[in-house]
C-alpha cells in the first residue's frame, strides 16, 4: 500500500514528527475559541459604531436639509432687500433731481428779487391770517406816467384804509 492523500506527511518547515499531544490539541482549540470570541466582540463593538456613525450620518443630512433651507430663506430675504434698497435709491435719485430743481428755482427766485430790490419796485404786504385779504391788493396799481406821477400813498394811508377793513397792514418798500 502506498502513502494515502488523508494521511499526514511531513509539512515544510514542521517540527519533527511526533505524536501530538491531546493536550496540545485542547491548548490549540481554547486560543482557537479565544480567538473567535475577541473576533465577535470586535464585530459587536463595530456594529455599534457603525450603529452609532449611522445615526450622525443621519444627524448631519437633516442639519444640512435645515440650513439648505435656511440658506433658501436667506437668499430670498436678501434678494427683498435688494430689490428694496434699490427703489429706495431710485426714490433718492429722484428727491435730488427734485431738490436740484428746486434749488435753481430758488435761484431763480433770488436774481428775480434783487432785481426788484435794486429798481425799487418791490412792495410787500403784511396782512393777518385771521382776516380776508382784500380784493384791492390783488389789483393791479397803475404805472407810472413819469417822474411827477411817481408819488406813492404813504403807510399811514395804507393803514388808514386797512383800518376801515378792520386788517392790520404793513408796506415794505425798498429805498433805491
Amino acid at each position: 500500500m502506498g502513502e494515502s492523500a488523508l494521511e499526514p506527511g511531513p509539512a515544510p518547515g514542521a517540527l519533527p514528527e511526533g505524536p501530538v499531544h491531546a493536550v496540545t490539541v485542547v491548548t490549540l482549540l481554547e486560543k482557537l475559541a479565544t480567538m473567535l470570541e475577541t473576533l465577535r466582540e470586535r464585530q459587536g463593538v463595530l456594529a455599534q459604531r457603525q450603529g452609532g456613525l449611522a445615526g450622525s450620518v443621519s444627524r448631519i443630512q437633516s442639519g444640512l436639509g435645515a440650513l439648505s433651507r435656511s440658506h433658501d430663506t436667506t437668499s430670498n430675504t436678501l434678494m427683498q432687500l435688494l430689490a428694496k434698497a434699490e427703489r429706495v435709491g431710485s426714490h433718492a435719485d429722484a428727491a435730488q433731481e427734485r431738490a436740484v430743481r428746486r434749488a435753481a428755482q430758488v435761484q431763480r427766485l433770488e436774481a428775480n428779487h434783487g432785481l426788484l430790490v435794486a429798481r425799487g419796485k418791490l412792495h410787500v404786504l403784511l396782512f393777518k391770517e385771521e382776516a380776508e385779504i382784500p380784493a384791492r391788493a390783488f389789483l393791479k396799481a397803475p404805472e407810472p406816467l413819469g417822474p411827477v406821477d411817481q408819488s406813492e400813498p404813504s403807510p399811514e394811508q395804507l393803514e388808514g384804509e386797512a383800518g376801515a377793513a378792520d386788517l392790520a397792514v404793513l408796506q415794505i418798500e425798498s429805498a433805491a
